[in-house]
């Protein structure tokens, strides 16, 4: 009572600038006094092309406008103007001449220049109308553009005289707004990106923000983010079902380098894991969630995805192989179960830190070295009370601990090294490299390539 009460409601402000896109000519073409045997050029007009697109536009051109077969017609044979006799065909749209001297008689053709008229194509063809135009002038960017247009032609001696006449259609169109995590549907479509559209989604997404994407091979929904490392993961458990369809996994679906057949299916919820050294083994844990409470390690039929308790796979299942061809000391498997164009994390024992994916995410969440942990990059988290509520938060299965693969394989052929990440019922948060037989049945967490 002896002091005011403050109340603040955020309300988040934006706005959508619609794009537009123009294409302006200075006058028409024309070419005055061709006389029969000799070429001439027409006048110069300037194109002046404006965008507010970010991405960018291509400008092209096409001749015609469907009210004639031949190109170009000559007006005081009207009645003729599909009588090739009365008419100046275009050139070819592959054509390269520096002259239209060194053309056919009876043809035309265009040049333009991009610096105002220092330097100028070589004279070519336009497609007629109905088909794919030209193009002149490609742009990654929203800057305006002029050039400099102009058309030639060569006649022959006895060509008819009169006025000759036909349309350049200039056509400007936006290139495609680059998508965004929105616009994606599925986790392969992380495969298909180029650079590009990949660089501009990652740029977007805002960190530590959730979103959902669909695994292709059994449409089931993920909860994915980028993390203040600045990779997207995975944040909640792989739920995937193998099967032992012929060639169901191709490297357009899974993290594989060619297709693949697995040699055992997904063991039932309740089955007893028998997982062997070389053997695919994979469990479904059964349709359950841990109940969200620190310290419980209760299980309920249903509750947050994130929590979603997924399956468990051994080494060989985890790296979609049959046998023991992945076995070795200290290598970096690359392939994985993960969807294609997302994989398995490092957690690089004795290498820099930037090879340590895991480690690499962990500092960015407060992670500080502590003695007492195994593996060369163990320690303890400092403000566990910050980071509870934060999206790393979704790396638990049941509320107290769980231990996930990683690509690398340990320097003892029975064993592998997986990245795992502790919280006990007192929030102390830890990770550490531990050493995991190659038949237990583990969890994945995959993050995009």
């Amino acid at each position: 009572p002896t002091s005011a009460l403050t109340y603040q409601e955020d309300v988040p402000v934006s706005f959508t600038f619609n794009r537009s896109i123009s294409v302006a000519v200075s006058s028409d073409l024309h070419i005055y006094n061709l006389t029969p045997g000799t070429n001439a050029d027409s006048n110069i007009i300037t194109v002046s092309t404006a965008t507010n697109n970010a991405t960018g536009y291509v400008l092209s051109a096409t001749v015609g406008n469907g009210t004639h077969t031949n190109p170009t017609y000559n007006t005081t044979n009207i009645t003729n103007k599909d009588n090739s006799s009365f008419a100046f065909s275009s050139l070819a749209t592959n054509s390269s001449l520096a002259n239209m001297s060194n053309s056919t008689d009876n043809t035309w053709g265009y040049s333009f220049s991009q610096d105002n008229g220092t330097n100028w194509t070589n004279y070519s063809g336009l497609p007629i109308y109905t088909g794919t135009p030209k193009e002149l002038i490609s742009t990654n960017s929203n800057a305006g553009i002029n050039i400099k247009f102009k058309i030639g032609a060569k006649a022959s001696t006895d060509q008819p005289s009169g006025e000759y006449m036909n349309i350049i259609n200039f056509v400007a169109v936006t290139n495609a707004a680059p998508p965004t995590i929105e616009d994606l549907e599925y986790m392969q479509e992380f495969a298909t990106l180029s650079s590009g559209d990949r660089t501009y989604i990652l740029n977007s997404m805002t960190t530590d923000a959730q979103y959902q994407l669909k695994d292709s091979r059994d449409e089931k929904t993920y909860y994915v983010s980028k993390l203040r490392d600045g990779n997207v993961w995975m944040t909640q458990n792989l739920d995937h079902d193998i099967v032992t369809t012929a060639n169901f996994y191709t490297p357009d679906n899974t993290d594989i380098p060619a297709n693949w057949t697995a040699s055992a299916g997904t063991l039932s919820s309740g089955a007893s894991w028998t997982g062997s050294d070389t053997t695919l083994v994979s469990q479904d844990r059964g349709d359950l969630y841990w109940s969200g409470v620190v310290g419980d390690n209760n299980f309920v039929s249903s509750g947050d995805p994130h929590y979603h308790l997924g399956n468990t796979y051994n080494w060989t299942a985890a790296v979609a192989m049959n046998d023991s061809s992945s076995i070795g000391s200290d290598i970096l498997v690359n392939q994985s179960i993960c969807p294609a164009g997302w994989k398995l994390p490092r957690t690089v024992i004795g290498l820099t830190t930037d090879d340590n994916e895991v480690y690499a995410l962990w500092t960015q969440y407060g992670y500080t070295k502590a003695s007492g942990y195994e593996g060369d990059y163990s320690g303890s988290f400092s403000n566990a009370s910050t980071i509870w509520n934060a999206p790393l938060y979704y790396t638990l299965t049941d509320g107290f601990s769980d231990e996930f693969w990683s690509s690398q394989t340990y320097d003892d052929d029975d064993f592998y090294e997986s990245y795992s990440f502790f919280v006990d019922a007192d929030t102390n948060i830890s990770h550490h490299a531990d050493y995991l037989s190659r038949q237990d049945p583990e969890s994945i967490r995959c993050l995009v390539r």
